[in-house]
């Protein structure tokens, strides 16, 4: 029963990511009992680095995606899958809070962060 669920959960996580990427819908939110994350395609608007002051646009092709809450144990297993993002800081202080996420390509970690591929 547990192993249809994962199933059904994992289907239902791909025709979100596909109709994402035909412009079907331009943004979706999955919410779970730890974290949520909303996932922003072509036609849901612009977002600006909080770091680096650069503005991004999502596309069908290279998504967005929001997670909230980040902790570190995510963060470790996004950058060990070579997963790009940025942590979303409330403040200029915040940021040394998290010198060791530094990323080469892409600044620094968390949310928000590119959605995965699909298959």
């Amino acid at each position: 029963a547990a192993r249809r669920r994962v199933e059904e959960w994992d289907e239902a996580y791909r025709s979100l990511e596909v109709m994402l990427r035909q412009g079907i819908v331009p943004t979706y939110a999955v919410v779970a009992e730890r974290f949520s994350v909303t996932v922003f395609g072509e036609g849901s608007g612009s977002w600006t680095s909080p770091l680096i002051g650069a503005v991004h646009q999502p596309t069908s092709g290279e998504p967005c995606a929001v997670l909230f809450p980040s902790f570190e144990e995510l963060r470790t297993m996004l950058q060990e899958n070579h997963v790009a993002f940025e942590v979303a800081l409330t403040s200029p202080q915040g940021a040394a809070d998290f010198p060791a996420l530094a990323a080469p390509d892409t600044g620094t970690a968390g949310a928000p962060a590119e959605a995965p591929p699909t298959a």
